[in-house]
């Protein structure tokens, strides 16, 4: 019973830091602290006014062992002044560049994400499936354009038999005659042609008359 209650309030270790915070928390204490340097630096500044107008007084008074102190002091106040721009500057860098890292933080979780899903995707696919149906894909569509080119060439076809139609039937109305009558009561390979049959004369007909009477006897 003790050591279970040793596990059960036992501490927990803290997760790890989210690297997002992190660099959230720490542009945040730079620029408290950016904040802090520039009040210091006006207060330097208000500083340095006060000892300006001392050191006039002290020289217009002839007290010039002070006024050389006084200007040692505000050469130091103008140093520390450099100073703290200088370090503003450095934490103004760093602040820059800790944005750069959680851009990068935040492009490489992109990264391992897409590459997570994409290799997801990947393992559901079917390399052999897919060369197969893109087989299948190029011949139905070989096919597909036969069968229009076959289709193409028929309607070509009766569209040339109407015009050629069209066109007989313009010359017939043009001498009289009716092209559906000529094409059914004519094959289409011979044209319409006029009897030759041969009138029978009188003399003809006398001798044929004289040799069956010759064959009956």
């Amino acid at each position: 019973f003790f050591f279970f209650c040793l596990l059960m309030f036992k501490r927990k270790e803290p997760p790890p830091p989210n690297p997002k915070d992190v660099i959230k928390y720490q542009k945040r204490e730079m620029r408290k602290n950016q904040r802090e340097m520039d009040r210091e630096i006006l207060r330097l500044q208000r500083e340095e006014q006060k000892l300006q107008m001392e050191i006039k007084n002290l020289a217009k008074r002839g007290r010039d062992a002070e006024a050389r102190r006084m200007a040692k002091e505000l050469v130091r106040l103008r140093q520390q002044q450099d100073k703290l721009r200088q370090t503003k500057t450095t934490l103004q860098c760093v602040s820059n560049r800790a944005t750069a890292a959680g851009a990068t933080v935040s492009v490489s979780k992109a990264m391992a994400g897409a590459t997570r899903a994409m290799t997801a995707a990947n393992a559901q696919v079917d390399m052999n499936s897919i060369q197969k149906t893109a087989m299948q894909f190029q011949q139905q569509s070989e096919y597909m354009e036969m069968a229009d080119e076959m289709l193409d060439d028929m309607f070509d076809e009766d569209e040339d038999d109407e015009e050629t139609d069209s066109v007989l039937q313009s010359v017939f109305d043009d001498i009289g005659l009716d092209l559906a009558g000529q094409m059914k009561s004519v094959p289409q390979n011979q044209l319409p042609q006029r009897s030759t049959e041969t009138e029978l004369t009188p003399n003809t007909e006398d001798a044929e008359l004289n040799n069956l009477i010759a064959q009956l006897m």
